[in-house]
C-alpha cells in the first residue's frame, strides 16, 4: 500500500469521514463486520478510490478477494463470491460503478432514483450493469428482510470514535414524485428538546435536497432528531410536510447519512384521503419504515403505538398504496399512523414492532417526539438494542 497507494491513503487520512470509515474496515475479519462499517460509516469518494487501488495493486497481499464486497447475511455473501466475483472486483476498481452502486442503494424502492443515478454517473453504469446482472442469480438468498439472527442475543451499535463534534449531511426528497426539497430550514435539536427551542445547528437545504449539520457527539453518537420545514419541491412545488425526522441508528461517525423520503404537504393530503382520515391539527401522525438485522427492508413487521385511540387512523403501504386492512409490512417496510394523540407543544410516544418472520419475536421499542400538525419518522425502525 505504501508503494502503490500512497496518495490515496493521504487523501484518505485527511478526510474526517474517510478516515474513520477506513479506521472500522480495519478491524474487521468478516463481511458481517465490513457490512455494518457501510451503514454506520460514511462511503465518500476518497473510501472508493483507497479501495480501488488496494483492489488492483494490493489484493493478495492485503487478502483483499471480489472487490471486498460485504453482505451481512452469510448465504448472500457466499453466493455473490462464487458467481459475482469478478463482477463485485470490476466495480471496486471502477470508481465511477462504486459511486452509482451506492446512489441506488439509496434509492430505497424509488422509481425515477436510480435513473437519476445513472444519469449522474455514466460512466459507471457498464460495470454497474454486469454486477446488476450477475447478482440476479443471488436474489433469492440476498433478498432484504430475512436477517433476523441479531435478535438471538444482545444487540449493540458502534459508538463515536471519540468525544467531539459530528459534521453529517442528508438529502431529502419528497415521497411520490422523490424531488429534492430546496429552501427547507433543517434544525438539529437534542432528543428531549421537545420544540426544539435551542438548536444545535441550523441549516438550510440546496437545490439538490442536501444540508449539512455540525452536532455534539455524545456517547453513543447523535440520537436527537433533525426538525423540517419549508422549502419546495423541485425548487417550484409544494413545502415538506412540518417533519421530525431521527437519524436511526443514530449518527456516529462524519459523512453523508444518504437520501431520505419524507411527505410534501400535497403528498400528506392526498394519503389522509386516501385512507378516509381527516387530520385533526391537534394531532400528530407517524411513519416508520422497517429493517432487519442487515438493516433491509423487512416485510410481515407489526407496528404498535402507545396512545392510540379510536380516532387513530393506522396503515401499512401495500403495493405502494395505503391499506387500513392490512396488519403487517409488505416489502417496503412502510407503516403509519394518522392523528396520534399528543399534547400541547408536544409529547414522547412509544412505537413498538414485532418481526413475524422471526416467529414474532419483539424487535424492542422507541420513544419519538410527537408534535401537532407534524409527521414524526425515523430513517429506519431496526431491531433495537
Amino acid at each position: 500500500m505504501d508503494a502503490n497507494c500512497c496518495s490515496q491513503a493521504r487523501a484518505c487520512a485527511g478526510d474526517p469521514s474517510c478516515d474513520e470509515a477506513s479506521n472500522c474496515l480495519a478491524k474487521c475479519s468478516d463481511a458481517a463486520c465490513r457490512a455494518q462499517c457501510a451503514v454506520f460509516d460514511a462511503q465518500p469518494d476518497t473510501l472508493f478510490a483507497l479501495r480501488s487501488c488496494r483492489v488492483q495493486q494490493c489484493a493478495t497481499a492485503c487478502g483483499s478477494s471480489c472487490g471486498e464486497a460485504a453482505s451481512a447475511v452469510d448465504a448472500c455473501q457466499t453466493c455473490e463470491q462464487e458467481s459475482c466475483c469478478a463482477q463485485e472486483t470490476a466495480c471496486a476498481v471502477d470508481t465511477a460503478c462504486a459511486d452509482l452502486n451506492l446512489c441506488i442503494a439509496n434509492c430505497f424502492g424509488a422509481a425515477s432514483c436510480p435513473s437519476q443515478c445513472q444519469a449522474q454517473f455514466p460512466l459507471g453504469t457498464a460495470d454497474y450493469g454486469n454486477l446488476f446482472a450477475c447478482q440476479n442469480q443471488c436474489a433469492s438468498p440476498c433478498a432484504p428482510g430475512q436477517s433476523w439472527s441479531c435478535l438471538d442475543g444482545p444487540i449493540a451499535w458502534p459508538k463515536p470514535a471519540s468525544v467531539g463534534n459530528i459534521s453529517f449531511s442528508v438529502t431529502f426528497v419528497n415521497f411520490f414524485s422523490e424531488q429534492p426539497f430546496a429552501g427547507a430550514t433543517v434544525k438539529a435539536c437534542s432528543k428531549l428538546d421537545f420544540t426544539c427551542a435551542t438548536p444545535l445547528d441550523t441549516g438550510t437545504t440546496d437545490t439538490t435536497g442536501l444540508v449539512a449539520l455540525t452536532v455534539p457527539s455524545g456517547l453513543s453518537g447523535f440520537d436527537g432528531y433533525l426538525d423540517v420545514t419549508g422549502g419546495k419541491a423541485g425548487g417550484t412545488g409544494a413545502p415538506v410536510f412540518p417533519a421530525i425526522w431521527y437519524p436511526v441508528p443514530f449518527v456516529v461517525a462524519d459523512g453523508w447519512r444518504g437520501r431520505t423520503l419524507l411527505l410534501g404537504s400535497d403528498e400528506f393530503t392526498s394519503i389522509a384521503a386516501a385512507t378516509n382520515t381527516t387530520p385533526d391539527p391537534t394531532r400528530g401522525h407517524i411513519a416508520v419504515n422497517a429493517v432487519d438485522c442487515a438493516f433491509g427492508p423487512a416485510a410481515d413487521v407489526t407496528f404498535s403505538v402507545e396512545g392510540a385511540d379510536q380516532n387513530t387512523v393506522g396503515f401499512y403501504l401495500v403495493g405502494g398504496v395505503p391499506a387500513t386492512s392490512a396488519t403487517a409490512t409488505d416489502q417496503s417496510g412502510i407503516a403509519a399512523f394518522e392523528n396520534v394523540p399528543t399534547n400541547v407543544p408536544a409529547r414522547l410516544t412509544l412505537v413498538g414492532a414485532t418481526a413475524g418472520a422471526a416467529s414474532g419475536k419483539t424487535m424492542g421499542t422507541m420513544s419519538f417526539i410527537v408534535r401537532p400538525g407534524t409527521l414524526t419518522t425515523p430513517s429506519s425502525f431496526p431491531p433495537l438494542p
